[in-house]
């Protein structure tokens, strides 16, 4: 069982959000003792809403993210997720720099790892 940290971005295989399910990427928000916080993103931004967070590809960090172009965080997406969740997603990178500052703006916290 994999145990993720506060700040990493993964790909899950099957995220199931509203009606539709596939892979998606998110971002570990907190990790607690039995489970983790996270966030997906997006890259259709007609459906962005006024809540979520965009992280830019010019940013400086957006690199290690793992990401390939401008995407946001959509916030009435954050969930926690059990550990086991993390055994079929795939590491994609990590938020650093401007974009892990904007992402805990956003978050209104420090992204942390709770034991």
């Amino acid at each position: 069982m994999r145990t993720p940290k506060a700040g990493e971005i993964y790909r899950a295989k099957r995220a199931v959000l509203g009606k539709v399910s596939y892979a998606r990427p998110f971002l570990v928000l907190r990790v607690n003792k039995l489970d983790a916080d996270i966030c997906y993103f997006s890259t259709k931004f007609d459906l962005i809403d006024p809540a979520d967070l965009t992280i830019n590809e010019l940013d400086s960090g957006f690199e290690s993210t793992g990401r390939d172009e401008t995407s946001y965080l959509i916030y009435h997406s954050i969930d926690a997720e059990p550990f086991e969740f993390f055994d079929e997603a795939k590491f994609l990178g990590t938020a650093t720099d401007v974009v892990l500052e904007t992402i805990e703006d956003w978050w209104g916290a420090p992204l942390e790892n709770r034991e």
